[in-house]
């Protein structure tokens, strides 16, 4: 069984597909998960996730992952990360942090 620390990276490593972000919540969250973006906003389940953010309905462009930092305690992971949502181009159209 994978650590709370691996399922998390192996979840963001799904955003790098186009519409990776909509697959990895689908894949991952269960009705009662918990998901946290400090400052923007909290939700439970797939579903507000998936529309807590505009444009990401359908599951989003790809976006690369820069992990600055990932801590676990029990089931509860933190992750301190840069997301860069790609544009057509290839190249980043926004950075997160």
């Amino acid at each position: 069984m994978p650590s709370p620390i691996e399922t998390v990276t192996t979840f963001l490593a799904m955003w790098e597909r186009s519409r990776g972000f909509g697959e990895a919540v689908h894949a991952y969250f269960k009705p009662d998960t918990v998901w946290e973006n400090v400052g923007a906003t909290r939700t439970t389940g797939p579903d507000e996730a998936l529309t807590a953010f505009p444009g990401f309905e359908d599951g989003g462009p790809p976006i690369r992952v820069d992990m600055l930092a990932i801590a676990a305690a029990g089931n509860r992971v933190l992750t301190e990360r840069i997301d860069h949502i790609i544009g057509l181009d290839g190249e980043p159209a926004m950075s997160i942090l």
